[in-house]
């Protein structure tokens, strides 16, 4: 399978690629749950708008659940070999 990798720490995605990324699918999907921004946001990173999301993971990449893998309309976040798989 070929794919293109990306270090997000070393070459970020604009806003416009990650409102992209993210179309419609809810924010939360996106969210690394474990990184210390998401902590440091307390019960405010439970209601993240898509904007503020977008602003949030500029500054920070670590914000955004990583591997995350893009095949099509299918989305894999995390390390999943079953879904890989399945791709």
């Amino acid at each position: 399978m070929e794919f293109e990798e990306r270090l997000y720490d070393k070459d970020p995605m604009s806003q416009a690629e990650l409102a992209r990324l993210i179309g419609n699918r809810p924010v939360e999907e996106f969210i690394n749950p474990r990184s210390t921004p998401y902590r440091e946001l307390g019960p405010a990173g439970r209601r993240l708008s898509k904007k503020h999301f977008i602003r949030l993971v500029q500054k920070d990449p670590n914000l955004l659940k990583r591997p995350l893998v893009v095949s099509g309309r299918t989305y894999l976040f995390g390390l999943s070999p079953a879904g890989y798989e399945k791709l």
